[in-house]
């Protein structure tokens, strides 16, 4: 009986998951527009939104979603912070999906962090919490 592909073969080279991954985040930018001038409810929207039109039917498809979210969940953590109404709710809705799609693509915080100038380690410290309050 032959063995069975591990999830790890079947993934595309990491430079390649990196590329879709800076795509969708790329194309979620314009989300953080949206929390400055319409708020939280439409900032969600927009990531959901986006996170949907990414999807091209091909093999990066969740790649570049996973690029949406991780943008989404960064500024409603972020936004939220500063006390914008809302914004973590969205993140903390974000971030299930996100971690479903890290771990799947085998992503660390490391190659995450690279995707936006912000304070990684404090945000990656926030994310590990709200995970842990998840399970």
């Amino acid at each position: 009986m032959p063995a069975q592909p591990t999830l790890a073969a079947a993934l595309p080279a990491p430079s390649v998951v990196d590329a879709a991954i800076q795509q969708g985040a790329d194309f979620a930018r314009p989300c953080g527009e949206q929390i400055d001038h319409d708020g939280a409810s439409e900032f969600a929207d927009c990531v959901r939104v986006r996170a949907g039109l990414v999807r091209r039917q091909d093999a990066l498809d969740d790649a570049r979603s996973l690029g949406v979210w991780y943008v989404g969940w960064l500024l409603g953590e972020i936004n939220g912070g500063y006390g914008v109404e809302d914004a973590q709710a969205a993140a903390d809705e974000f971030l299930p999906t996100l971690l479903q799609l890290q771990r799947r693509f085998q992503v660390d915080d490391a190659r995450l962090c690279a995707l936006l100038p912000t304070s990684c380690e404090r945000m990656m410290q926030r994310k590990r919490e709200a995970a842990a309050g998840l399970q």
